[in-house]
């Protein structure tokens, strides 16, 4: 892969994210470079941001923020001063006149995000996504979403809008945000490859279409849409939280009311039996939905969703903590009291019920051919997928939301990818981590060739303490990319490192239900 001359320093920078090409940038006027290794960027140690970056790399994974917002100051002061340069700008292929142990990955992903929206107004903007006719298509599954530590409100929306190639013009009158800052949005994406253009509709296209017209005697004046296209709705607002459907007040008063109905009615159940009920609860309470949590069908009605609420909110209320000498599991026990109690107020108010069946994509069944269900699950778990980006992005980091809505995902279509992003939003909780093990095996199961993910689940291991299976993934990574920077410095760093510390923790703890099996005078 060799470019040059024409290409402006931003255009190299993302092709070369893209085609995860390894090579140099250089200029005509000085002696500036630039090295990327499969696409991303690395500096010479004598640069003089060199040690300052290294230290930032240095710190442990479990210890630096998902977005590390001095890495990203960091990269950005690296490239600043390529991104006016009026140079020739010249890519070459390859790896030579590498330096010896450079410093990086850099946050290439935002720097090549960046890079494009450099110094560019509303018109620049146009012009680089192809004119207002271009239509664009989400991109949800390419790997740069991996690398994101979070996206932006305004890009959240263009995804979800871009699910059928959609024009730019419709996408600047659908999102929320300014003309201005849906097109910087819109760029960004498309220079990671999340935004991608439709072939059919390109201006390049419709160029030939209307020379093709004019040539046979049709009237040029005006092309025809091929078709309106299909705008889906913004990520619908979120159908839990507190402030929005279950207040404080609103809480205790479902305590007390429950409090009440116990001392007039206590339980029929022995304490040996009532920890065990509680333990199996506690332990996948995480992962369910709210019909789940109610043990209810998607159609259910007021009366079973009043009684069940009833039944199940009798058995987890927090009067029983100290009764059942579960102090220690006392904040567990109250949580859960809380997400059943708002469960029945989402499933019980049609308006919020609607809502919620939207983004677990709840419908009812059809009678339709294979083919036409296989479809309908595909499209269903995009959207799932699409929708939990919104609630693991910057501004919401809402990760319980977006496990419950990753799970509907992979089991309506099992992709490695969807899986991938279930086992990293799993991982944000410790107490999910073995579930996030679990589901990172599956995704290496389903594509034993994807580095990133290979990558990913290391990362989850090493968290966990186990060196011996981190170093698995780390190594078979490198099997499939024998540069990958990230497996490298995973290595490097786990040199030396012996044992499985974390399959030694998760013995020692016994798990969920034996926290609950203590000795009982009633048992």
């Amino acid at each position: 892969m060799s470019l040059s001359a024409k290409a402006s320093f931003a255009d190299i920078v993302r092709q070369v994210y893209l085609r995860r090409a390894t090579g140099i940038i250089s200029f005509s006027d000085g002696d500036d470079r630039y090295y990327f290794q499969n696409g991303e960027l690395f500096v010479d140690r004598s640069h003089a941001l060199a040690s300052a970056i290294q230290a930032r790399l240095d710190v442990a994974p479990s210890a630096r923020p998902a977005d590390d917002l001095e890495l990203r100051r960091l990269s950005l002061q690296v490239i600043e001063p390529a991104l006016g340069a009026r140079a020739e700008v010249r890519f070459d292929g390859g790896a030579g006149e590498f330096p010896d142990a450079p410093v990086g990955p850099l946050t290439t992903v935002i720097l090549a995000m960046e890079s494009a929206v450099f110094g560019a107004d509303e018109r620049r903007l146009m012009e680089r996504l192809g004119g207002q006719d271009e239509r664009f298509q989400n991109r949800a599954d390419s790997p740069a979403l991996q690398q994101l530590p979070g996206l932006e409100a305004s890009m959240i929306q263009l995804m979800a809008h871009m699910e059928s190639p959609t024009p730019v013009s419709v996408l600047v009158k659908l999102n929320s945000a300014s003309r201005f800052d849906t097109l910087v949005a819109l760029t960004k994406l498309h220079a990671i490859g999340l935004a991608g253009g439709d072939p059919a509709s390109s201006s390049r296209a419709r160029r030939a279409r209307l020379r093709s017209r004019s040539k046979s005697g049709a009237s040029a004046s005006r092309i025809e849409d091929p078709g309106k296209p299909r705008a889906s709705a913004p990520p619908p607002s979120r159908p839990r939280g507190s402030g929005q459907v279950l207040t404080a007040r609103s809480l205790e008063l479902f305590s007390e009311r429950i409090a009440e109905d116990l001392k007039l009615n206590p339980l029929a159940l022995g304490a040996a039996q009532h920890r065990e009920q509680l333990a199996d609860w506690l332990g996948r309470q995480a992962d369910m939905s709210y019909y789940e949590l109610l043990q209810v069908e998607s159609g259910a009605d007021d009366e079973s969703l009043h009684q069940n609420y009833r039944r199940l909110a009798r058995l987890a209320h927090p009067l029983h903590i100290e009764p059942l000498g579960l102090k220690g599991m006392g904040e567990a026990l109250r949580l859960l009291f809380e997400r059943i109690t708002e469960a029945y107020l989402v499933l019980s108010d049609p308006r919020r019920r609607a809502g919620y069946d939207l983004i677990i994509g709840v419908v009812v069944e059809e009678k339709i051919d294979g083919a036409k269900r296989l479809e309908e699950k595909q499209r269903m778990a995009a959207g799932c997928y699409s929708n939990a980006l919104h609630y693991l992005s910057e501004q919401v980091r809402d990760y319980g939301q977006a496990v419950q809505l990753l799970q509907e995902a992979v089991r309506l279509d099992p992709k490695a990818s969807y899986f991938s992003m279930l086992g990293q939003s799993q991982a944000q909780n410790p107490r999910w981590r073995s579930r996030a093990i679990e589901s990172f095996e599956q995704a290496v199961e389903l594509d034993p060739r994807d580095a990133g993910i290979r990558v990913a689940f290391a990362d989850v291991l090493e968290r966990e303490g186990d060196f011996a299976r981190a170093k698995e993934q780390f190594r078979a990574a490198l099997n499939d990319m024998p540069n990958h920077p990230l497996a490298l410095k995973g290595l490097e760093r786990l040199a030396g490192r012996q044992g499985d510390d974390g399959a030694l923790g998760r013995k020692l703890g016994g798990g969920l239900k034996n926290l609950f099996r203590k000795p009982d005078p009633s048992d």
